[in-house]
């Protein structure tokens, strides 16, 4: 996210402003003149700006400059319609990226550096200002503090070249080629959103008879779903808001647990191989001696030895080890029978049969059959990323000490001692967290939940899962226990409309846990209910489990806070199902 360049002024970025534009419906002939003016006199400065690197890179932006400026102007005069005016956006946004070689208010100018008091003189007093007469003094400070270095300075303006040439190459064009510049995700979250006109719960419309199904709220071809929630203002706020002292906290379980894994997954291996033999050493021995002749007091360890300080590793692993998110390929609405957005269930697991060697540029992956091929796929999230505020409800923490409160609990459960004030529950059953323990968590902890929040639950599995031995860890895997009854029971969430209803209406836009299902297993009444068909299914909302909450929730207690800036990128894997975490809060 931290970019060194410069942000446009008024707090819009770039290509916000050129996707909102819209296409006037008539251009008079002076308007088209006027932007052919204006979109030559940008072309201009980027010559002007070329001349204080080099003279390669001064000639290449030049020419693409010049050859940008008699694109957009032909765009222009002979199409009026959205891709003209994109184009000329795209452009305009480019020159508000790209820095003045100084602070000095005086423009930079491509032929001379003199001005005659002629020339001075018939300036009229109402002409338009420079662009980089417009910024905020703050917006000002921060260019000036970001100087760049001639090399960067020769390659940015060498990109913006190529950029320029893309973007003027055709009208029709225009649309596809700013997506891909500006690296725009096949569905993106919006700069800013207004959460107030979004529908409360009882307002979403049902599908088949099923309540409370999103399919439409982010539009029909959305693959995003909730984490359209986290727009670039809500980042940018939580970031602000929440990064105080730079501590950073791993939220990374080792891939390799659990060691048993549960749901008959497979086990991580990993095997790490050393590179060696005559083929290496040989270059190797060649280096040396080379070497050794230009600097003959130089020392030489373990020379002719079989092996080189090489290594290499082959990794292979169910995307589902360690911290990990459920993606919207893993888990459809059973009584639909499909994913989120309606997709069926054959219409994703066909293409599981597709080649499994995808093509290498962007503009193959962007095919119809491609994007079909990868619908719905855990890289939509990996280019936008789950990053905002975060917040952990420490629920196992607060009840371990407070005890359980009046909250009317009609099954079996077990207590555990062994952790806190010894009042609260053993994760190693099937606990179920209520709508009630969150809030008085919440409550106690004197946090609030936002829109756009993540939401992680601290149930106490890693904890418990620590405290056991080997065993005892293996034994909680097996799928049914000896005396015949369900294993692998977990504490989590209860499943109930209560708690969705909770973070519908609070616009939650990804929930994680630390414990392997994320709600409480088994659910409180079989069949009944299930939050994930209606997370994942219904809503597009990312499911996180095994997140390593323990050094957080320390953190949080020493800090006297729980909310903080949380980043996750899950893995660019083109229609994958799930992904590694790769998760980290910052206070």
């Amino acid at each position: 996210m931290g970019s060194a360049d410069p942000k446009p002024p008024q707090g819009k970025a770039p290509a916000d402003e050129a996707q909102q534009q819209q296409p006037p419906a008539a251009e008079s002939e002076s308007e088209s003149d006027s932007t052919r003016q204006r979109v030559a006199a940008i072309a201009s400065r980027f010559a002007s700006l070329a001349g204080n690197t080099s003279n390669e890179a001064a000639n290449k932006v030049s020419e693409a400059a010049s050859d940008a400026s008699a694109g957009v102007a032909k765009t222009v005069e002979f199409t009026r319609n959205a891709a003209a005016t994109q184009t000329a956006g795209l452009l305009h946004a480019m020159a508000l990226t790209t820095k003045p070689p100084s602070s000095s208010s005086s423009p930079p100018s491509s032929t001379s550096t003199t001005t005659s008091s002629s020339s001075s003189s018939s300036s009229s007093p109402s002409d338009s200002k420079p662009w980089w007469e417009y910024e905020s003094p703050l917006h000002a400070r921060r260019r000036l503090a970001a100087i760049e270095s001639p090399l960067h300075a020769r390659r940015r303006l060498a990109a913006i070249a190529n950029q320029l040439g893309l973007a003027t190459s055709s009208s029709k064009q225009a649309p596809s080629l700013f997506k891909a510049i500006t690296s725009s995700p096949p569905s993106s979250s919006s700069s800013t959103m207004d959460f107030s006109k979004l529908p409360r719960y009882k307002d979403l419309p049902s599908e088949g008879g099923w309540k409370a199904c999103a399919w439409k709220v982010w539009g029909a071809n959305d693959e995003l779903g909730t984490i359209n929630l986290l727009t670039d203002e809500v980042v940018l706020k939580a970031a602000k808001d929440e990064i105080q002292t730079g501590r950073a906290v791993s939220l990374n379980w080792p891939l390799h647990l659990p060691t048993e894994p549960y749901f008959s997954r497979r086990a991580v291996t990993h095997k790490a191989f050393a590179i060696g033999g005559p083929h290496v050493c040989h270059i190797r021995d060649e280096y040396i001696k080379n070497f050794k002749e230009r600097n003959p007091d130089s020392n030489v360890v373990n020379n002719g030895d079989e092996g080189i300080p090489v290594s290499d590793e082959h990794l292979e692993m169910n995307t589902q080890s360690g911290s990990q998110w459920d993606g919207l390929r893993h888990f459809g609405h059973l009584g639909l029978n499909a994913f989120y957005g309606g997709a069926s269930r054959s219409e994703i697991q066909k293409t599981f049969d597709f080649p499994d060697r995808l093509p290498a540029t962007p503009q193959e992956l962007n095919t119809p059959e491609m994007r079909q091929r990868n619908k719905l796929g855990i890289h939509n999230l990996a280019k936008h990323g789950i990053c905002g505020r975060g917040v952990l409800l420490d629920v196992f923490e607060y009840l371990s000490n407070h005890g359980l409160g009046d909250v009317e609990r009609n099954y079996e459960f077990g207590t555990w001692s062994g952790y806190g004030g010894g009042k609260g529950y053993d994760p190693r059953t099937g606990f179920r967290i209520t709508l009630a323990d969150l809030e008085a968590t919440a409550k106690h902890q004197k946090v609030e939940i936002r829109p756009g929040d993540i939401l992680l639950i601290r149930s106490g599995f890693t904890a418990r899962y620590y405290s056991l031995s080997a065993e005892e860890r293996a034994a909680w895997a097996e799928p049914v226990r000896p005396d015949g009854k369900e294993g692998m029971e977990f504490a989590g969430v209860e499943q109930n409309e209560q708690i969705t209803e909770w973070l519908w209406n609070n616009h939650v836009a990804a929930v994680a846990g630390d414990c392997p299902s994320f709600e409480c297993r088994p659910s409180a009444k079989e069949g009944d209910y299930m939050i994930h068909q209606t997370l994942l299914g219904m809503w597009g909302m990312p499911i996180g489990e095994m997140f390593d909450l323990e050094e957080l929730s320390a953190t949080c207690k020493n800090l006297g806070r729980w909310s903080f800036y949380f980043g996750s990128w899950p893995l660019m894997n083109y229609g994958g199902i799930a992904s590694t975490a790769n998760a980290s809060a910052t206070f």
